[in-house]
């Protein structure tokens, strides 16, 4: 990743609008510790929460283009003195740290975005603080305000939503809880290549993942 280019597979050339939309974008980001705390699978840990927006150009106060909130349980520090796990954990996060610069993969894939990899540092900072801590348990929610503002003006107009149908509700909500933690050893077979295994670029891996080619234009597919 740290060698990858950034050039997305076919990738074209901005149209002067374009760029000017992602140059306006405006991020905010704001994180703090909630005081709450508890115990988690026999863990003391510590409730953190992120919340990043995105407002669209042109957007009115209030109704960001998106917004993203984060909240996570960490193990507390003091736990790695207490838990080994914990301790092995956090050793292992540190090598990897020291020997990766995600943010530098972060700019490389974003570099044909003008200004977005500047944009995405504060967000992408504050995300990575807590690397090395153990993360216990963790809840993300994506929100659209300016579409929840719409929908309840339908509401309030008189119009009809789907039965159950909440505009308040987030667009997608994505949810992790940590079921254990073990010191145990890992059997030697995980670790051992696959017979099939072979390198590529990862140009070649995304384009597996993407096939579309927007320079060939949109397909047609019969019944």
């Amino acid at each position: 990743m740290a060698d990858y280019p950034g050039n997305l597979p076919g990738a074209t050339a901005m149209s002067p609008a374009l760029e000017k939309m992602f140059q306006d974008l405006k991020f905010d980001v704001q994180s703090r510790r909630t005081g709450r705390a508890g115990m988690l699978q026999g863990i003391r840990a510590d409730e953190y929460e992120i919340v990043i927006s995105v407002e669209m150009p042109g957007a009115e106060s209030g109704s960001s283009g998106f917004k993203l909130t984060i909240q996570q349980w960490i193990s507390s520090p003091e736990e790695a003195d207490r838990i080994p796990a914990i301790r092995e954990f956090a050793g292992y996060s540190a090598i990897v740290q020291s020997r990766t610069n995600s943010y530098d993969v972060i700019r490389k894939v974003f570099s044909q975005f003008p200004g977005m990899a500047d944009k995405l540092r504060a967000p992408f900072e504050e995300l990575m603080k807590p690397n090395g801590s153990l993360v216990l348990k963790m809840h993300v929610a994506g929100y659209a305000p300016g579409m929840t503002q719409l929908l309840r003006e339908m509401q309030n107009a008189g119009e009809s939503l789907p039965d159950g149908f909440n505009p308040d509700a987030p667009l997608f909500e994505l949810s992790m809880n940590l079921a254990e933690i073990s010191t145990a050893a890992v059997a030697e077979g995980v670790f051992e290549t696959p017979a099939d295994y072979r390198t590529a670029p990862l140009e070649e891996l995304l384009k597996a993942a993407m096939p579309f080619d927007p320079a060939a234009g949109p397909k047609t597919f019969g019944q």
